[in-house]
């Protein structure tokens, strides 16, 4: 698993352990297409949030397509929330940036905690 590229604990760089139950939904976030496999989401988990975030590779952003990373971001995200239902969770999803501090080519996008039913 790809787990320390792509989800971190509290801080962006700082790995994440999750319990079997998350790293369940994370693999099937790791799984979700993204434009040439470059996968640019990155969440953080951070006081019982997962704050999602775009790291932002050169190329993928246009006039004419606007920035298809973002269209990567949200396919991780839907995979994110249909990983929690099929656990019998629910999502609630807000738009809260944390501050955390990230790296200069990385943008805050969403925010999601997951409930149970």
């Amino acid at each position: 698993m790809r787990f320390p590229v792509l989800f971190f604990e509290e801080e962006w760089g700082q790995p994440l352990n999750p319990d079997d139950a998350m790293a369940e939904v994370l693999e099937m976030v790791r799984w979700a297409p993204s434009a040439v496999n470059k996968q640019p989401w990155r969440i953080v988990h951070r006081d019982g949030m997962y704050h999602f975030y775009e790291k932002k590779d050169r190329g993928y952003n246009s006039d004419v397509t606007g920035d298809l990373q973002k269209i990567d971001v949200g396919i991780a995200l839907s995979h994110f929330i249909m990983g929690l239902e099929y656990q019998g969770k629910k999502a609630e999803v807000k738009i809260q940036d944390p501050g955390i501090k990230i790296p200069a080519d990385a943008e805050y996008i969403v925010s999601v905690m997951e409930t149970d039913t």
